[in-house]
């Protein structure tokens, strides 16, 4: 339960990160991409640790029935690790013509560490 409260912990931090890149940056921006692939190797780190994790502890997690929980928050960490867009672009979250990646990958991000969170509360209990 340490192990995954501090993978949420960093994932808050990467969290802020894309915050702080959305706000410091322009929509073509080439510190934009620095931090769009920083976020996106940690994702893909955690996905590949947290699947060894469910492989090793699978009975706990049986156990503690967040089978669903586990699959949504690996499912996530995936879809935000293989996101590969031709050029990284940072216009605003609602822009039709020049999208914001880093609120994409930030949505991914969240949505993880949110089931994290809650797999992390049931085996506290």
């Amino acid at each position: 339960q340490i192990t995954l409260d501090r993978i949420s912990a960093d994932l808050g931090s990467l969290s802020a990160s894309l915050d702080s890149a959305n706000d410091d940056y322009g929509a073509f921006s080439t510190q934009v991409d620095d931090v769009f692939y920083q976020v996106k190797g940690r994702l893909y780190g955690y996905w590949k640790l947290l699947q060894g994790l469910e492989r090793d502890f699978g009975n706990v997690i049986s156990e503690r029935e967040l089978q669903a929980v586990w699959a949504q928050m690996l499912e996530s960490m995936k879809e935000g690790a293989m996101m590969d867009p031709l050029i990284i672009l940072n216009g605003s979250s609602d822009s039709v013509v020049i999208p914001s990646h880093l609120a994409a990958q930030g949505f991914y991000l969240l949505r993880a560490r949110t089931r994290l969170r809650e797999i992390s509360d049931v085996l506290q209990k």
